[in-house]
């Protein structure tokens, strides 16, 4: 099972330490890469990724995770496992691309977990003093689907990776 799976709701507070983290992982790793997001005019931009799991199929025995990556000129510049909750960040506004995957669990998720599998990916803008809202669609066995959400109140999609 899926931690927070269906009909476990997660609390307002686990929802707001997760985010802190996000943020916190966040600002470390800009400093880390230079800023390598884009632009150096301390312009900040956000992305929202909801992650929404479909069992229709099945699910893996042990559980799984989703992982978010966002990746700019080659270089990683955020990266999350999450069950259920959304993973949230701000980068500088620029071009990035968006990679999602189930990581199947090894025995439990605390033990390990398998590699990457059901993965997709979409070019995304982080637009300036903005979110990009994404919502992720993880089916066990099947390719993952990404989408801008209609609510986002700025950035484009550049072009999606093949269903």
């Amino acid at each position: 099972m899926i931690p927070g799976g269906r009909g476990r709701s997660t609390s307002p507070l686990a929802l707001l330490v997760v985010k802190a983290a996000v943020l916190a992982s966040l600002a470390y790793l800009s400093c880390a890469f230079g800023g390598t997001g884009g632009a150096d005019d301390g312009t900040r931009g956000a992305i929202e990724v909801t992650v929404r799991y479909d069992f229709s199929r099945g699910t893996y025995a042990e559980g799984a995770l989703a992982e978010i990556v966002v990746v700019r000129a080659g270089k990683t510049v955020f990266s999350k496992r999450t069950a259920r909750a959304p993973t949230e960040g701000q980068l500088a506004p620029s071009r990035y691309r968006l990679n999602a995957a189930l990581r199947p669990c090894d025995g439990n998720c605390d033990r390990g977990l398998d590699p990457p599998v059901d993965d997709c990916s979409l070019a995304v803008v982080i637009p300036t003093d903005g979110v990009l809202r994404v919502r992720a669609l993880m089916s066990p066995g099947r390719r993952c689907r990404l989408a801008v959400s209609e609510k986002a109140p700025a950035g484009r999609v550049l072009g999606r990776s093949p269903d």
